[in-house]
């Protein structure tokens, strides 16, 4: 896979650095979507519709008095923080789709690039990227509050952004959406590839994993709790990868697994 994408030309025409980025993000969005084949065959849970937006379920985990975090602090480098994010805004004057595919890992990379900004984060860094990688000014930009502007060092140091010769530029990958679409067929063949090889035995080993759970939480979906035996798989694999020295060699800089998209969109009246 990483071979096949490296070889297109609008990959080939990307910096070293962002080469490595999208290798990274493709390998990533591969390992999480051949995960997700271990509870294919588990009933999706019904999420309730909640009062203040959305359809979701609360989790958490809980640690008794006195209990030693040692192991499940060392197991949370191997997990993505949220797993595979997609975020999406219009942006000059809503003619334009952009969205941001994203992973967090521990990895060379920030578990929370969003840092304390987490609500400006989501709403407001498309909008930044995107003026920034179109040489918009973004001084005194009323659709982008200072505060955020603010936070650019920030994202400097977690590879979002870059600076040459005094000027911002966008760091991560920024494909059209029909050459990420071409990424994206890359990815599902390799995807494809992992469940003809080692799909079944993986089923059998997340089936097998179910974590049991105290007999008063009576409404805990069935999806939730194959977690502990899916959530490490992707990050397990990498860094095995890496510390073989098969994967982000070389690599001593934060490299965030991140590619911003772009397509014009239909106006409508």
């Amino acid at each position: 896979m990483s071979a096949e994408i490296s070889g297109f030309g609008f990959v080939s025409a990307l910096e070293s650095k962002q080469k490595t980025e999208l290798d990274r993000y493709a390998v990533l969005k591969a390992l999480q979507d051949f995960q997700h084949c271990g509870t294919g065959k588990i009933e999706a849970p019904h999420f309730p519709k909640r009062r203040d937006g959305g359809w979701w379920f609360a989790q958490a985990t809980a640690f008794d008095a006195g209990y030693n975090t040692k192991e499940y602090n060392e197991a949370s480098e191997y997990a993505i923080q949220g797993g595979h994010r997609t975020s999406e805004s219009f942006v000059d004057d809503g003619t334009r789709r952009v969205r941001l595919y994203e992973f967090d890992t521990t990895l060379w990379d920030s578990p929370h690039r969003y840092g304390g900004a987490f609500e400006l984060y989501f709403r407001y860094i498309i909008p930044l990227l995107w003026r920034i990688y179109t040489d918009k000014t973004i001084e005194n930009e009323s659709e982008i509050p200072n505060e955020f502007i603010s936070y650019i060092p920030s994202l400097e140091r977690f590879g979002m952004l870059g600076n040459a010769q005094d000027k911002l530029r966008v760091a991560i990958p920024v494909l059209k959406e029909s050459e990420y679409e071409e990424v994206n067929v890359a990815i599902r063949c390799a995807t494809e590839r992992l469940k003809t090889a080692i799909g079944e035995d993986f089923s059998a080993f997340v089936s097998s994993k179910k974590t049991p759970v105290p007999k008063h939480l009576t409404s805990v979906p069935d999806l939730f709790r194959y977690g502990d035996a899916t959530n490490y798989f992707a990050m397990a694999v990498v860094r095995e990868a890496y510390e073989k020295g098969l994967h982000l060699k070389d690599v001593d800089y934060c490299c965030p697994p991140a590619v911003m998209t772009y397509y014009e969109a239909e106006r409508t009246n």
